[in-house]
């Protein structure tokens, strides 16, 4: 790992069987770190009233579709705010997608 003028240089040499399973925990850290630099002041609850206006925005949207069918899954991990964020959101979805 690297650091050339503020370009983070990372990399893992092996059988892609193995390194691909760095791939997840790698990017989560690295963007919980660069969340945490530039945002240190958000926490779940912004985070879960931001997600409730676009769930209300959405709802409006779909009012006349049939609900029970739509299919949610969460694939943030890599790109998440914070472990503690994403645990939020994702129970926040749970109460309207019980399907997550």
């Amino acid at each position: 790992m690297s650091n050339h003028n503020g370009v983070l240089d990372i990399r893992i040499e092996g059988p892609w069987r193995e390194v691909i399973m760095w791939e997840v925990p790698l990017l989560a850290l690295i963007s919980e770190v660069v969340h945490r630099h530039h945002t240190p002041s958000i926490g779940t609850q912004q985070a879960v009233e931001h997600l409730q206006t676009k769930l209300q925005a959405f709802k409006q949207e779909v009012a006349d579709l049939d609900m029970s069918r739509f299919r949610l899954m969460d694939f943030g991990t890599r790109r998440r705010y914070s472990q503690d964020v994403q645990q939020s959101i994702v129970a926040t979805l749970k109460q309207d997608f019980p399907g997550l």
